[in-house]
């Protein structure tokens, strides 16, 4: 009784199983794709990874104003040689050391100009991690759509298969009863074979596109569902044009550029000016072997000292111009990184609403395709059409399916176009509840790094300048 007992769980375990594995997978979503590649896109990483490197030229640029520690130690053995004292040479070993205490007071405006240069780099660096964001997030939906695209358009063309074989046998069968003619079955015969030959373009365009979608989601796509609706999307041109303006992440990069290279002209003018630090000597010397405490004679030196140029050979002229020529281009560059998102926002949403009306145009098109097949088919069997005619009327059907998948994909690309130009391609906006990489977050962890309690006053009085 027990065996049986075992036997028949074990029965139900297996059918259980054997359920289980037989309800299908859930279908991957594009937010799921989109969270994937968020988490693991190697350009993405790599690039927050760039971002962790520019936050350090904060703190870098930070010590200009902060006191540097130098300890010197030597020990000089000597044993000298000659005629009179060869016997006896005269013996000396001396052990010397020093501790430097160095404190910048004024740098003439360099250490507080090259602070503001490394944050706007930083700000810069932000941009431009959005942007490879938006470009990530754009190839990962680019890559969807192809794959739904491929897999709707294989669906059609299966069913124009499976119809025309149909339709072939039907002719077959008519002109065994004389009813057709061999120009009929050869007609349908030619229609077959380049269906045929579209199924397998199609498929080989399909596994590039699965491969593409691997590598830019970080897995094979499986089931793909639906599309759903794009958040953010602007609803009028003018509305977009305020987005791009508010939050481009092209123009805001070149912005802050400019502000860097402003700051940096700063850096250049700084050093025609004073510098004053405070600097302290703790030294001791004395005899090396045997080395005694109370032998050793010790010095304590303070000192203020000023600093200024006076002739570089034409050096600082040179840099301070050539700082000036830098601010300029990169002042222009956000004119020209205006004008550049502009345009691309105007054109993606043009090419939007194209592509809207040309997808209604498409459907539409099937409609009327499908009707007529119908219609023809009808009288087919009547005698009133012929078979050529017929099969006309399929592949013009086949084809606007065909078009109007493809014109639904690039309309949705286009909003995909839209939402990058306004800055709205990134995971904040498309999915809101996702666990966000915060740049800030490692930039707090540093900014401060080594600091003391008067840097800030420091930094305003080398601000002064300014």
């Amino acid at each position: 009784m027990a065996l049986f007992i075992r036997l028949g769980a074990t029965m139900i375990v297996g059918a259980a199983f054997t359920m289980v594995a037989a309800l299908p997978a859930a279908a991957e979503t594009l937010r799921d794709a989109i969270l994937e590649a968020y988490a693991t896109s190697p350009s993405l990483n790599q690039q927050r990874a760039e971002q962790r490197s520019i936050d350090e030229q904060v703190p870098q640029a930070k010590v200009g104003l902060r006191p540097s520690v130098g300890l010197t130690l030597s020990g000089v053995y000597n044993r000298a040689y000659n005629s009179q004292s060869f016997l006896t040479p005269p013996v000396s070993n001396t052990g010397t050391g020093s501790l430097t205490i160095t404190q910048p007071i004024y740098t003439g405006g360099r250490t507080a100009a090259a602070v503001r240069a490394a944050e706007a780099t930083v700000y810069a660096g932000r941009d431009a991690l959005r942007t490879s964001e938006s470009q990530v997030l754009g190839a990962v939906v680019q890559a969807y759509e192809n794959v739904r695209r491929d897999e709707q358009t294989l669906a059609v063309q299966s069913d124009d298969l499976d119809f025309l074989q149909h339709q072939l046998d039907e002719i077959r069968a008519r002109q065994k009863v004389g009813d057709l003619t061999r120009t009929d079955v050869s007609q349908a015969e030619a229609q077959l074979l380049d269906t045929r030959a579209a199924i397998a373009s199609t498929r080989g365009q399909l596994e590039a596109d699965r491969a593409e979608y691997a590598a830019v989601v970080g897995h094979a796509p499986g089931s793909l569902a639906p599309e759903t609706p794009l958040p953010g999307l602007p609803k009028t041109v003018d509305e977009a044009f305020d987005l791009v303006e508010q939050n481009n992440a092209s123009l805001n990069q070149a912005r802050d550029t400019a502000r860097a290279s402003k700051a940096r002209v700063d850096v250049a003018r700084a050093a025609d000016r004073p510098t004053v630090s405070l600097q302290a000597v703790f030294g001791a010397n004395g005899a090396l072997v045997p080395a005694y405490a109370r032998n050793y004679e010790r010095t304590v030196q303070g000192e203020a000292v000023i600093s200024q140029p006076i002739f570089t050979g034409g050096q600082n002229a040179s840099q301070i111009r050539q700082a000036k020529a830098e601010e300029n281009r990169d002042r222009i560059g956000v004119e020209l990184a205006r004008r550049n998102a502009i345009q691309s926002a105007a054109q993606a949403w043009s090419q939007m609403l194209a592509n809207r009306l040309d997808a209604d145009t498409r459907d539409a098109e099937v409609v009327a395709a499908q009707a007529t097949l119908d219609g023809q088919r009808q009288e087919y069997r009547a005698g009133l059409r012929s078979t050529l005619e017929v099969l006309i009327a399929e592949q013009t059907l086949r084809d606007a399916r065909i078009a109007a998948i493809t014109a639904r994909s690039q309309a949705y690309l286009a909003a995909v176009g839209v939402l990058s130009a306004t800055g709205r391609l990134e995971i904040r906006y498309l999915v809101p509840e996702a666990p966000l990489y915060d740049p800030a977050r490692s930039y707090r962890d540093v900014r401060n790094a080594g600091g003391l309690p008067w840097d800030g006053a420091l930094r305003a009085l080398d601000g002064v300048s300014d």
